[in-house]
């Protein structure tokens, strides 16, 4: 997530002739480790509803010590709110999992299949 959300504010210095390279290269590796992770499903509808607004959400993370917390929070936001690529219930949503998750209830980063049923069942089980 960090090299991608980074790639879009370097892409305007990378000369024109080179960004197509660039481009094909983050989707090559986006992709190989979709493949490598069995392809999982897209289940918008898993996951949970959040009662937090965006400002309490970034609120939140300011309190953890895992840098990467606030910064899925502000990629979700821009990518949703900001940029408007992305549907703004679902990224608030998804952002709200990642507060509950590792800042609410402590635990670590999941490196289930994420996607996969059995995934889900495990996340689920705790609302």
């Amino acid at each position: 997530m960090t090299a991608t959300f980074a790639l879009r504010a370097i892409l305007p210095y990378v000369p024109n002739e080179k960004r197509t390279l660039l481009l094909r290269t983050d989707l090559a590796a986006g992709l190989t480790y979709y493949v490598a992770r069995g392809r999982p499903l897209i289940q918008p509808e898993k996951v949970p509803k959040t009662e937090y607004s965006w400002d309490e959400m970034a609120e939140k993370t300011w309190s953890n010590e895992d840098v990467h917390v606030p910064k899925v929070i502000r990629a979700l936001k821009t990518v949703a709110v900001e940029r408007g690529e992305m549907d703004e219930e679902l990224a608030r949503n998804s952002a709200g999992l990642v507060v509950r998750e590792k800042i609410e209830n402590g635990k670590r980063w999941s490196m289930y299949g994420h996607g996969f049923d059995e995934t889900w069942d495990e996340v689920l089980k705790e609302n």
